[in-house]
């Protein structure tokens, strides 16, 4: 990999991340549940972990950092999140809850999106993933 790509891989790893913890903290704070690393692991580590490994392995079958890098979230998110879920139920012996169900689909997706957004237009030379040329 080359330091441009090694250095944007870093970044965009970190910035998944920091939604997974936003998203546990947030949950966190809501449920008045205190903020320690059992917790936030139990509230958003299934979900990081999994979509951490889905777009991994994307990112090592697929290696474009094309121009739109938001498109994968739409069609690696849900397959994540499912995985993410299920995980959390059997893990943590926990229900399904709709309600929860909807809450960890969209608030994670959506800071998994608005990251990308962020990352992808600045102009060439600020750009984070440059673009192809081929």
């Amino acid at each position: 990999m080359k330091g441009r790509e090694a250095v944007a891989s870093l970044v965009t790893l970190g910035a998944d991340f920091a939604c997974f913890v936003l998203f546990a903290f947030a949950g966190l704070h809501s449920h008045q549940e205190p903020v320690t690393l059992p917790n936030v692991v139990r509230a958003g580590g299934t979900f990081a972990i999994t979509w951490l490994t889905v777009s991994t392995v994307w990112t090592l079958i697929r290696r474009d950092f094309g121009r739109r890098l938001w498109r994968p979230v739409l069609w690696l998110w849900p397959p994540a999140w499912l995985c993410g879920l299920l995980a959390r139920m059997l893990l943590f012996g926990r229900s399904f809850v709709l309600a929860f169900a909807v809450i960890s689909f969209v608030a994670p997706g959506l800071l998994l999106l608005l990251v990308r957004l962020v990352l992808n237009p600045a102009p060439e030379q600020l750009r984070v993933f440059p673009r192809s040329r081929s």
